[in-house]
């Protein structure tokens, strides 16, 4: 007997009925939704061979085909759930990519099945056939071949069977011989107690980790000061070597983090040394710099592993990036911030994924195949299934699905300007994306997986590819979006949620701003999953604030620089507060909805007020409100929202911040 024979058949009617009961103003199913995105396909054919089996004769899935889909989706389940939420080093859904790979084993499976005569064959192939079509939104074949709900009912399946059958066999020992009986019943609860009782060493590890051992840990100011110290000496030795470009590097090498904006670093792939260096003096300092740096690099690891001890996921995620602005090569540092090694290289999951299905990247046309790019570089172009030449393909004036498409490290992108504005879009999107995971990479990450890949327990895992559309002038990007946006002539970009995809409009001056505003929206909508109705009831304005902030960026010698008082809009916000007496208060911006906000006849004043808002959960009193504010975000995205959230994240009532930030935007 399997679960598909269990139970009375109208129950899943009732169930499937249920999913439409709304709760909360959204649909039960939509709720479920964020646990199971999409059923896989041996699912859909138990579930249709289950409701179809009273009108066939004889069902398709016989008790062998059944049982064989069964033990097959267990052990898939048990092979890709556990590792891929982070226990152990490698992570299989990355197997789901290409044809090689799950899908391989996949398909021999489903030849072995079919040549013994096993109808679950032919269930796999079907699900290989839906997975070349893409039937399902995603292209990993982990999706098409096993799902949460698939594998729990293969368990319950699997458990109730043993459980039965454990049942019977020791109902057998107790009546042929109870000595026996009694002896496995002890053996079981030895087994529990050995299991329970922790060994030596393990007592020696919690006590190794305990608070007090790690409450000697130095300030970041004592870092700092540190780092002062060094450098001074550092400097003295370059003059007295009259070596400026060192002595230049070494000064210029001190970062506060703490202040009123937020430091992003470029970070390098290595420690190189200047090429200008020849001499061994100056080579040896060169040396003690990197060596002095690395040091530092440590001690705001060390810093950085005890902040995400305590929560302050924020804080830890800002001292990783010091630490690899110091050292580069720092592993467990890389690997909490979302690189993996590959090769010689740290690169994004993203990355490795391209390279290992062999394809190439070149700066003029994006990631390409190894063949297809070589004859793109001889001036040749794949139009509509057709090779042609360059100036051919650039004569085109083409509709968006005809458009140029250009894929980088995290986006796709097709152009109806050509082929140059794709690959400057695709730069512009991969620029916000590394400022977003420095700027807001605490929202991404749950305090527990930052913990477990600080110590390297778990690891980056790839992401989806985003979507981003340029149109080649205003005329055809409202013609486009028109159907989707009533109000589109009034904006330059558009995310849409139910496409994910950023549209945008960029002239002959790329607007820049308006690619790091829209790429935020969608950074946030699909790093984690999001429910569809985002900021509907309350909070729609910590939305539209985060983006507003990322329009300050600013480009340094280092990387960049985000956020303070004459970044972006926020002089804007200083003029309507201090000037024209403006001010929403917070009680009744944080109760309004999309609708709400969208409606707003004050709404050009109210986005110069939201960005100074920003500016100051983000940096005011030196980041005191920065994590609140990324749980309050994570609250609105989730769809978990209250009237109330913000005043219970940031510990401070609404009258209290709403004086807070007076003092804030008008100091």
């Amino acid at each position: 007997m399997t679960l598909c024979n269990v139970g009375p058949r109208w129950l899943p009617l009732v169930a499937g009925a249920g999913v439409l009961i709304s709760i909360d103003g959204m649909p039960l199913g939509r709720w479920l939704h964020g646990v199971n995105g999409s059923f896989s396909i041996p699912c859909v054919c138990v579930l249709l061979d289950f409701f179809t089996a009273p009108l066939l004769k004889r069902p398709f899935l016989d008790e062998r085909a059944r049982w064989t889909i069964a033990w097959m989706s267990f052990f898939s389940g048990l092979f890709l759930f556990p590792m891929a939420l982070g226990v152990g080093s490698f992570d299989p859904y990355q197997l789901g990519n290409g044809v090689l790979g799950i899908t391989t084993v996949a398909g021999v499976t489903a030849m072995v099945l079919l040549w013994n005569g096993n109808r679950a064959g032919w269930v796999l192939v079907v699900t290989g056939i839906c997975w070349q079509a893409r039937c399902l939104e995603s292209e990993n074949a982990w999706d098409y071949l096993i799902d949460p709900i698939l594998f729990a009912m293969c368990c319950l399946q699997i458990f109730g069977a043993t459980l039965l059958k454990g049942y019977r066999l020791l109902k057998g020992i107790v009546r042929g011989e109870s000595r026996v009986a009694r002896a496995t019943v002890a053996g079981i609860m030895c087994c529990i107690l050995g299991v329970h009782m922790p060994s030596e060493a393990a007592t020696a590890q919690i006590a190794e980790q305990s608070p007090e051992k790690s409450s000697s840990l130095a300030t970041i100011d004592d870092i700092d000061e540190a780092w002062a110290l060094t450098a001074t000496k550092l400097q003295q030795r370059a003059a007295a070597l009259k070596n400026e470009l060192l002595a230049e590097m070494i000064d210029q090498w001190k970062m506060t983090t703490a202040g009123d904006v937020q430091h992003i670093f470029r970070i390098p792939q290595s420690v190189e040394r200047p090429v200008d260096l020849h001499d061994a003096a100056a080579i040896d300092l060169w040396n003690d710099f990197v060596t002095a740096r690395k040091k530092t690099a440590e001690s705001e690891f060390v810093l950085s592993v005890k902040a995400a001890q305590e929560g302050r996921r924020c804080e830890s995620l800002q001292l990783l990036y010091r630490v690899l602005r110091n050292d580069p090569d720092h592993a467990l540092a890389r690997n909490a911030t979302g690189w993996v090694r590959h090769g010689e290289q740290w690169i994004f999951p993203e990355v490795a994924r391209r390279l290992d299905a062999g394809e190439e990247y070149e700066k003029e046309f994006g990631w390409m195949s190894k063949d297809r790019l070589a004859r793109y570089k001889e001036g040749q172009r794949y139009v509509q299934g057709k090779w042609k030449t360059a100036a051919e393909d650039a004569a085109r004036l083409p509709p968006l699905e005809q458009g140029w498409k250009v894929s980088s490290d995290h986006w796709k992108i097709v152009s109806t300007k050509g082929i140059q504005s794709a690959v400057q879009m695709a730069e512009d999107l991969e620029e916000t994306f590394t400022v977003w995971q420095q700027v807001f990479g605490c929202f991404a990450i749950e305090s527990e997986e930052l913990s477990k890949r600080l110590t390297g327990r778990s690891h980056p895992r790839t992401r989806e590819i985003m979507l981003a559309v340029s149109f080649r002038d205003r005329e055809q990007y409202i013609a486009d979006l028109k159907k989707f946006e009533p109000s589109i002539a009034r904006s330059l970009g558009f995310y849409y949620p139910v496409t994910k995809t950023v549209y945008l409009f960029v002239d002959d001056e790329e607007n820049l701003l308006t690619v790091h505003h829209e790429a935020t929206h969608q950074l946030f909508a699909e790093i984690k999953k999001s429910n569809h109705l985002v900021g509907e009831r309350y909070g729609f304005w910590a939305i539209e604030a985060a983006a507003c902030y990322m329009e300050g960026l600013v480009q340094t010698p280092y990387g960049w620089r985000l956020g303070g008082i004459e970044a972006g809009r926020v002089p804007a916000a200083r003029h309507r507060f201090k000037e024209d007496q403006f001010y929403v208060p917070l009680i009744e911006l944080t109760r309004m909805g999309r609708a709400d906000f969208q409606s707003d006849p004050r709404l050009p004043q109210i986005y110069s007020q939201i960005s100074g808002l920003a500016d100051f959960f983000m940096n005011g009193k030196h980041g005191h409100y920065r994590q609140a504010f990324m749980e309050y975000l994570s609250h609105v995205y989730r769809g978990t929202i209250n009237a109330d959230s913000l005043e219970q994240l940031c510990k401070q009532t609404l009258s209290v911040l709403d004086e807070e930030y007076r003092e804030h935007i008008l100091r």
